[in-house]
This record gives C-alpha cells, sequence and structure tokens, in this order.
C-alpha cells in the first residue's frame, strides 16, 4: 500500500511526469524498482521520457556499498516506501522550480519576452529587429539565445524577402534556443539535486541502522525510526544512548519495575472484524497490430500483402480462380498474422475480511527523577537507567510518559514526544549531566500534580527515584499528594541506598528498595515486583 506522499504525488505531481496515470506507472516503476522480492521479468519498466529516466537514476549505482545500503532499505517495506516518496517529491519539486512559467526561474523574463513576441506583427517585429534583439539582450539569459539577428536583417534587404516565413524562422530559431538551454539548465539542476539527496540519503541509511540496532528494543516502527534518522546525532550520543541501553537489558529488576508502573497496567486484548477495501495491480498483454516480419501465426483475411504464396497461386490456375476469387471476396484467403503483445496495468477492487488485535494501552507514567549531588556515583546510573527504560515503555507501547528531573530546581521532559528531534536530544542531555545540588522535591511534586489535570496526565501514576535524603515533605506537600491519592493516583518510590528518611517514604503507596550495597538487590527487587505484578488489580487498580 502506497504511502501518503506518493498519493499525494500521483495525484498532485507536476505534470513534468504527465498526466495522472503517468505518474502512477512511474510510482509503480519505482517500487518494483527497489523490490528486491521480483524478478526482473516482474518489474515494470520506466517510461521512455526524460523525467522517468531521471527517476531511474536514483537508484542506480555501481558502488558496492551504496548498492548494499540500499538492498537493505528494500528490506524494510515502510523505509523503502519513505524513500520512494522522497524521491518522488524531490523531482517533483525540482520540475516545478525550474518549470519556465516559475518566476523565479532565471529564464522566466527570456521566456515573457517571447511570448510578448508571437503577438506582434511581422511588420512591426522587422521594423523594430534590433530593438527588439536589444530588449531581449537585457533579460537575465537573452543574451546566450544563439537566434542570428544579423542573418535576418541581411535577408530583409533583398526586394523578394517575404516577412510571414521569415518571421516564422527567426521565432521558431528563438525558442528552439531557449528550450535547449532551458531543458539542459533543469537537467543540471536535477542532477545536482540528486547527488545532494543521494549523499544524504546514505548517511541516513547508516544513521538508521545504528538506530535500529540500538532502539529496535524501543520500537518496531521502521517509519518512527527513518524520521529519527533524520536528526544529526552525535557518536558521544549514541554512545550515552548505547551504555544505557546495555545496562537496562542486563538489569532484570529495572525491566520489570519499567513495565509495571502505570495505571491500566493488566493489558487485555481483543479482536475486531472488519472489511477493508483491497486494491492490487495485474499485468496484462494486449495484441496490437505489428510491423512485417513479426509474424505471430495464420489467420483468413483479405489483405493481398498477407496472402500466402499457395493461395496467390490459385489466381494463376484457370480452374482454381473462381475459388481464389469467392475466397477473397468473403475475406477468407489464408494469410499471415503480424502481432504484438503490448504489456498494460490495471487495478483490480475487492474487498476482503481481516481480524485485528486491538490493545487496550497502558496508563500513562510521570517519573521524579532525584539529581541531587547524593545521588552520584551508582544511584546516579539507576536513575538514568530508570529514566531510559521508561522511554523505551513511551515509545514500544505509544504511552504517556512525563520526567521531571529536580534538584534545587526542576526540569522537564515529555518522554511520549521521543519521536522528535528535541525531545531524543534533551534525553542525551540528561545521560550525560553530572548530578549536583542540593535535594528538593517540592516544585516537581507540585508541577507532577499539576500534570495529572492535563488531559494527557489525567490518569497516570507518579514514580519518585531518589535516595531520599531530604527534609520532611511540607504539610501542603502532603495535602495535595493526599488529595490526588483519592482521585485514584498512586504514588511510588524507588529508594538508591540503604537508607532514606522513612517520614517521607511512608506518603507513598509503594515503596521499592534497590539497596547498592547488596550484591542480591537487583534480585530481590525483581522478585517483589514479581509478586506485586501476579498480585494484579488488587494493588495497580484499573
Amino acid at each position: 500500500m502506497k504511502n501518503n506522499k506518493i498519493r499525494r504525488f500521483i495525484k498532485f505531481g507536476s505534470s513534468a511526469f504527465g498526466g495522472e496515470t503517468e505518474r502512477k506507472a512511474l510510482a509503480q516503476s519505482l517500487s518494483d524498482a527497489l523490490d528486491p522480492s521480483l524478478d526482473d521479468s516482474e518489474k515494470l519498466a520506466f517510461a521512455d521520457n526524460a523525467a522517468a529516466k531521471e527517476t531511474g537514476k536514483f537508484i542506480l549505482t555501481e558502488n558496492r556499498e551504496q548498492k548494499e545500503l540500499l538492498d537493505f532499505a528494500a528490506t524494510h517495506p515502510v523505509l523503502s516506501s519513505e524513500i520512494q516518496a522522497e524521491i518522488l517529491e524531490i523531482l517533483s519539486e525540482t520540475y516545478d522550480e525550474t518549470d519556465l512559467e516559475n518566476p523565479d526561474n532565471p529564464f522566466y523574463e527570456e521566456n515573457v519576452f517571447l511570448l510578448k513576441t508571437d503577438s506582434v506583427s511581422n511588420e512591426t517585429l522587422f521594423a523594430n529587429l534590433q530593438k527588439y534583439r536589444e530588449n531581449l539582450y537585457r533579460t537575465a539569459t537573452g543574451r546566450n539565445n544563439s537566434a542570428d539577428f544579423g542573418f535576418y536583417a541581411g535577408l530583409l534587404k533583398s526586394k523578394n524577402a517575404e516577412l510571414e516565413p521569415l518571421a516564422r524562422n527567426l521565432k521558431n530559431d528563438l525558442k528552439t534556443s531557449l528550450t535547449v538551454r532551458h531543458a539542459a539548465w533543469q537537467l543540471e539542476q536535477t542532477e545536482k539535486r540528486r547527488k545532494d539527496y543521494l549523499k544524504e540519503l546514505y548517511k541516513k541509511i547508516e544513521q538508521f541502522k545504528k538506530l535500529e540496532d540500538l532502539l529496535s528494543s524501543f520500537t518496531k516502527n521502521s517509519g518512527l525510526l527513518w524520521s529519527l534518522s533524520g536528526s544529526v546525532l552525535s557518536d558521544s550520543g549514541f554512545e550515552v544512548l548505547q551504555n544505557f541501553a546495555d545496562l537496562l537489558e542486563n538489569n532484570r529488576s529495572l525491566q520489570e519495575l519499567a513495565a509495571l508502573i502505570g495505571r491500566q497496567n493488566a493489558e487485555s486484548e481483543r479482536y475486531e472484524r472488519q472489511l477493508r477495501d483491497k486494491i492490487g495491480i495485474k499485468t496484462e498483454f494486449h495484441p496490437k497490430p505489428a510491423y512485417r516480419g513479426q509474424i505471430s501465426g495464420l489467420s483468413l483475411g483479405g489483405a493481398i500483402s498477407s496472402v500466402l504464396p499457395s493461395e496467390l497461386a490459385m489466381s494463376q490456375n484457370p480452374s482454381a480462380k473462381i475459388c481464389f476469387a469467392q475466397k477473397f471476396a468473403e475475406k477468407k484467403l489464408l494469410s499471415y498474422a503480424y502481432t504484438n503483445r503490448v504489456r498494460s496495468c490495471r487495478e483490480e477492487h475487492s474487498t476482503e475480511e481481516e481480524e485485528i488485535k486491538v490493545n487496550e494501552r497502558k496508563g500513562p507514567v510521570i517519573i521524579c527523577a532525584d539529581t541531587s549531588g547524593s545521588m552520584h556515583g551508582m544511584p546516579e546510573k539507576i536513575a538514568k537507567t530508570i529514566t531510559f527504560a521508561l522511554a523505551k515503555i513511551a515509545v514500544k507501547e505509544e504511552r504517556k510518559c512525563y520526567l521531571i528531573s529536580f534538584s534545587t530546581k526542576i526540569e522537564t521532559l515529555d518522554l511520549s514526544e521521543f519521536n522528535t528531534k528535541e525531545a531524543l536530544a534533551r534525553l542525551v542531555r540528561f545521560l550525560r549531566m553530572s548530578f549536583n545540588g542540593g535535594t528538593d522535591p517540592t516544585d516537581a511534586l507540585e508541577h507532577a500534580a499539576e500534570m495529572l489535570h492535563t488531559e494527557n496526565y489525567r490518569n497516570a501514576d507518579v514514580l519518585v527515584v531518589s535516595d531520599f535524603i531530604m527534609r520532611p515533605f511540607s504539610d501542603e506537600l502532603k495535602e495535595a499528594v493526599a488529595a490526588e491519592k483519592e482521585k485514584g493516583t498512586k504514588f511510588y518510590s524507588l529508594l538508591i541506598g540503604s537508607r532514606g528518611n522513612q517520614q517521607v517514604t511512608e506518603c507513598f503507596d509503594r515503596n521499592w528498595l534497590y539497596d547498592i550495597r547488596d550484591p542480591d538487590a537487583q534480585s530481590r527487587l525483581a522478585e517483589n515486583l514479581h509478586e506485586l505484578k501476579d498480585r494484579g488489580s488488587k494493588i495497580l487498580p484499573m
């Protein structure tokens, strides 16, 4: 199924590619060319015109590494479709921008001048030939017009000069020169765009491969990864993400925690059946008359030029002349058949029933990460990894996830917007930062309470990751937390370390401990989380 960009090209693409039918055939040819599952004989060839040939150049390369990158992209249907759309969009924009009727085109003034000259009478044209030449040369490209005004001025001196053919030939020379120069310039611009795009395309595919290796556990959405690969991430940014991805993969307890947090955690599945339109492209071969020499068989007819010699011989035999005349009149003479098969494509429309799996999404979560100086070291890594894990859950399950990092002030990041360049860069910055400053969770929890009143986070749970070496909550903050609890919001804490302020932790619905000095800390946390998960809705209500 073609994506929306390709559909827009087919419907509204540049007229340089022809009408809608021709643009549709071009899109199909490009799709076939990038489809490794098709034999060459099954692929719809590019049409024999300049625009189609330029399209075909985008996927031709003698460079082995570039060929491997294109083959890799072809194995990802979404990625391949995006590349097709980008190629068609670039070409369509290039042809529109270089069109003679575009005022930004350097040949625009010369074209307008020649169009005006077309409407000038022959007498006026030749009476002011030198003036027209000067005006033409004042346009941006007119001086390069190869029409020979001097030649026509010389012919005018002849007494027998006829103005009509001279004017027609002069105007034709002017237009021909413009057409040739414009076509060469347009081709040059197209080639430049092609080289620039391919240079970036190969870089983008390389970056996509890195992101696929790094973030495949985050999402199976190739389109999302392709979008992210368009952003410029430094090698150190990849390294930071890779380090925390490895830490997460090897820490079962953190995986359990990330998967557990969030109201509506018990994910249910249901199936719906629906009818959908199905469109298939069927290749057909239709016979059409061909040239002599392309003999496909025999047929009955009345064309003497195609009649077999044995039939013609009857016309010379006195005994068979009558038979020949009768067969000729009835067009039943045995003749050669000259036919050719023309390939064409047509759409077949039908409907089919399909079963769709509908997932009830897990609820949103707000995570408050302590970034104070007391968290430096292993607590810092744990806090960062939890953040990274929640980013994974947000993208993979399309859950809303909001990060609030706090010390003496707060910084926020909506992790559910992970598919934006800005969010990814801010996540990398958070993972790089060194923790410092004092600990004051008041602003963070107050901001979390504000987010609980927004549409996206109305049903969220709140997780606070900290060593909880802090002053007790104020009465106002306790009341704010209690008010949100009454509405069904769950507040969880993950204590990093062996001690914390009990007056603070008792304000939470559930507390988990990750003692970095305990060698069995990971397994203990995982067991507690698994037990909690098994108890299901008794602890985490829908």
